[in-house]
């Protein structure tokens, strides 16, 4: 992995999950490789779900989760199912325990 340089990253997820897009670009900065892996692979569930299931429409679910009040998605978008639910949790979860 080669040195980082970043002056700023924009992200929904820095808006809906402030503390853990804060940790990565902050460890991106000080150009702490180990930390930013260890967020990186904390990060990578979450990303392969927005590949799977599209992220706008997990976004609302995240929001849902953080017990924010965000209605439903715009049609023809419908909330994720159950198992990708049951699994946005645990990545939120592991995200928020960072």
């Amino acid at each position: 992995m080669g040195r980082f340089r970043s002056g700023g990253w924009h992200s929904v997820i820095a808006g809906i999950l402030p503390g853990p897009a804060l940790q990565l670009m902050r460890a991106a900065q000080a150009g702490d490789a180990d930390l930013v892996k260890q967020i990186d692979e904390a990060f990578a569930p979450l990303w392969s779900l927005f590949a799977e299931h599209g992220s706008l429409r997990l976004i609302y679910d995240i929001a849902e989760m953080l017990g924010l009040v965000v209605g439903n998605p715009p049609l023809p978008l419908r909330r994720a199912n159950a198992e990708a639910r049951a699994e946005l949790e645990l990545v939120i979860a592991r995200l928020s325990a960072l």
